[in-house]
């Protein structure tokens, strides 16, 4: 039977109900509110970070070291392949054999090599690198380093890390460094072509 006393309470139960939605709606909409707010902040914290790394360009444009040290590894890290190369070629050391008068020299005394090209030098803690192909499947690697001590250092990195790749045979000469590595299957000619190469290396 409806009574006068349970009407006021269903009333006042409506009522109650009714407030809390109310106040769970605003809520929803100031925090969605705050969020929004609070991205453009977040956003800018973090824009710093962002800017930290230097461009490929201007880490380029840098100029070479006067003492031949090459550019430093976190501005190396931080390039592309293209911009890597060209600041590589740009740094590179004086007193030693250089790559092209290395294959120079290979060439007067008969090797016929092919694709002679620039390779990342920094893997290995050199300043420059080039590499090149003879005919009878030889590959050579020549980098220069900073000084004695970088290459010492780089013939023990390349050593380590690429251990696994037979008929290698690594040798430096002042900052220089030849890697020289046979076919996978050796013969009397490849490596009468590697000792003749080493020793071509040890006199200039």
């Amino acid at each position: 039977m409806f009574t006068r006393r349970s009407g006021i309470s269903s009333v006042r139960s409506w009522q109650l109900a009714a407030c809390m939605a109310w106040c769970l709606a605003a809520f929803v909409v100031v925090e969605a509110a705050c969020s929004k707010r609070a991205g453009p902040v977040e956003s800018l914290a973090r824009a710093p970070a962002a800017t930290q790394a230097p461009s490929a360009s201007s880490a380029a444009e840098r100029p070479p070291s006067p003492s031949g040290e090459g550019a430093s590894a976190d501005v190396v890290s931080g390039l592309g392949l293209g911009a890597k190369l060209e600041m590589e070629a740009r740094n590179r050391p004086l007193n030693t054999p250089k790559a092209e008068d290395v294959y120079g020299a290979f060439e007067k005394e008969g090797f016929a090599l092919t694709e002679k090209r620039q390779h990342v030098a920094s893997v290995f803690g050199a300043n420059y690198c080039v590499g090149a192909k003879s005919e009878d499947d030889m590959a050579f690697s020549v980098c220069e380093f900073a000084n004695e001590d970088a290459a010492k250092a780089g013939r023990k990195a390349s050593l380590r890390s690429l251990g696994m790749v037979p008929n290698r045979e690594i040798v430096l000469r002042k900052k220089s460094m030849l890697t020289v590595r046979q076919p996978s299957v050796k013969t009397k000619a490849s490596e009468d072509a590697s000792a003749k190469a080493v020793r071509i290396f040890a006199n200039l």
